[in-house]
């Protein structure tokens, strides 16, 4: 299954996000249950998903969507949106996103959808009816570790968020973010759901490495074995230097042409005798270290999503 951080920055995107996700769960129920024609809720899904699509690269039009269509959605439903998704006891507060069984039909009736949905005109998201169906269908088919319950909720909280951070206040940003970061750690643990690239990184390996390490005793050591004192003291600086470097994510190789050019400066000051080595050389080493070393750059955080909490299990 495809998750992008990147897909849910902008509003734009989160919406994107949310459309598909909905067709993709609505057209998963489809297949599976063998159903003869398409339920209500995945024909009107794909009608809105047509209308986006035509929309999604016009700013105007994105920001009538924001301001028309979503926000109301905000103001209906302010209060749950506005409170832990999570109680004290581990158990997901969504009463508000679901809807009875005997609520959902196909049976000829009015086109306005149960429970929260999205209306641009005569068109309808009905979010609850499918969040409820595919949380219907794992019921019934015994499937605990489905990631499509919590793909829709980081579909439906992205949006709002970025369709009412500009007029909310730092309350309901940091509502939203704790929220959002809980739905992002419980998804890690779903089916098709690979792990958070980190968690693979080199530098984090070379952090925990280089963290157990005592370079306090192997300078030690390094002057018992040279018998120079300053010798001890200099190769403690360095690999100190090396350590902090890789602490706070940096590469530790990148570090040492400046560890290197500074120590030089001082051996040039003390010892005009003594061979330096030249900055050229410096820069030269460290243009063969960028080569060579590999920069795993990590999923970044959506805008305003950087601050971390603390891991709730779904």
């Amino acid at each position: 299954m495809d998750f992008n951080l990147e897909k849910i920055k902008t509003f734009g995107g989160s919406v994107s996000f949310l459309v598909d996700t909905m067709i993709q769960a609505g057209k998963h129920i489809f297949q599976r249950e063998a159903m003869i024609s398409k339920p209500s809720w995945l024909i009107q899904s794909e009608k809105f998903s047509s209308f986006f699509d035509r929309i999604k690269r016009k700013d105007e039009a994105l920001d009538k969507l924001k301001m028309d269509v979503f926000r109301p959605v905000y103001e209906n439903y302010e209060s749950d949106f506005n409170s832990s998704l999570v109680n004290g006891d581990s158990v997901v507060v969504d009463d508000f996103l679901k809807i009875k069984d005997s609520e959902v039909t196909d049976v000829l009736r009015v086109p306005q959808p149960e429970g929260l949905y999205f209306r641009a005109d005569k068109l309808y998201l009905p979010f609850s009816e499918i969040y409820s169906q595919i949380l219907a269908f794992n019921k019934s088919h015994g499937i605990k570790n489905s990631a499509y319950p919590i793909l829709l909720l980081i579909g439906l909280y992205t949006s709002i968020f970025n369709a009412v951070k500009e007029k909310e206040t730092q309350i309901t940003h940091q509502t939203f973010k704790a929220n959002i970061q809980i739905l992002l750690d419980s998804l890690e643990g779903c089916d098709g759901v690979p792990k958070r690239r980190q968690e693979n990184n080199s530098m984090n390996m070379l952090q925990n490495l280089m963290g157990n390490f005592d370079f306090k005793q192997l300078s030690e050591m390094m002057g018992k074995v040279t018998g120079d004192e300053k010798a001890s003291q200099e190769f403690g600086e360095v690999f100190g230097k090396m350590t902090e470097s890789i602490k706070q994510g940096k590469n530790p190789l990148e570090s040492m042409g400046e560890i290197i050019k500074n120590v030089s400066s001082r051996m040039e000051d003390n010892d005009p005798d003594v061979p330096v080595v030249k900055e050229e050389v410096v820069k030269e080493v460290a243009e063969e270290v960028k080569e060579e070393v590999v920069d795993v750059q990590l999923d970044p955080l959506p805008e305003g999503l950087e601050e971390e909490t603390a891991t709730t299990t779904m």
